[in-house]
């Protein structure tokens, strides 16, 4: 496959804070699970080579704080993104009451340049005993914001790589078939040159990004 055929997607998660944003990206990532997390301060992110539909793209994925004590550095992510995921916690209602917040956080940012692709997942499946969030309501709100629902466990790893690999289809679709202009799309994809360095397990930490 040519290099041409490469792409490069910014994703940004955003929720409240403890609904398993880390967790979910470390297990999408590393393959691996910790119940320990410490709450991100600011913004950290991970990158990730996937394949998808023949296709190699390269996720620079943005995990976020949901405290919001650093809103005004989280705002700073949402430029140029490709791609939105908001989760919230099935066992905590307030986290789903406020992913209209995040949404509404999300267009305000982005300004005249909306982030077309989006997905709301409702994590933590794992604790059915505690689950507060109906499946169907979820996914019909979700619906009634355009977006697309998926119900995960990073803890047990179900539907997580369904989550992102679903997401990055739709982008491909959205943005993979417009035209370059040199090393940048018309839109925000980011072509990889053929002196692209190999990035598949490159990770950071961001605090005062931008």
């Amino acid at each position: 496959m040519s290099r041409s055929q490469d792409y490069l997607f910014k994703l940004v998660m955003v929720g409240e804070m403890a609904v398993g944003k880390t967790s979910l990206l470390v297990r999408y990532t590393d393959k691996i699970f910790d119940s320990n997390y410490k709450n991100t301060l600011g913004c950290d992110f991970k990158i990730k080579n996937v394949e998808v539909d023949n296709r190699q793209v390269t996720l620079q994925i943005w995990d976020t704080s949901g405290q919001e004590r650093f809103q005004s550095i989280v705002s700073s992510f949402y430029r140029n993104a490709d791609g939105l995921i908001i989760v919230f916690d099935v066992t905590c209602m307030e986290s789903f009451h406020r992913v209209s917040k995040w949404l509404r956080d999300a267009e305000y940012y982005c300004g005249s340049k909306p982030i077309k692709e989006r997905i709301l997942i409702g994590n933590k499946t794992d604790k059915a005993e505690l689950r507060v969030v109906d499946f169907k309501k979820a996914e019909k709100y979700a619906q009634s914001l355009g977006m697309s629902y998926i119900e995960t466990s990073a803890k047990d790893n179900k539907n997580v790589t369904q989550a992102f690999d679903g997401l990055t289809k739709r982008m491909l679709d959205s943005y993979g078939c417009t035209g370059w202009m040199g090393d940048v799309d018309v839109g925000s994809v980011i072509k990889l040159d053929d002196n692209a360095t190999d990035v598949s397990s490159y990770s950071g930490y961001c605090c005062s990004y931008f």
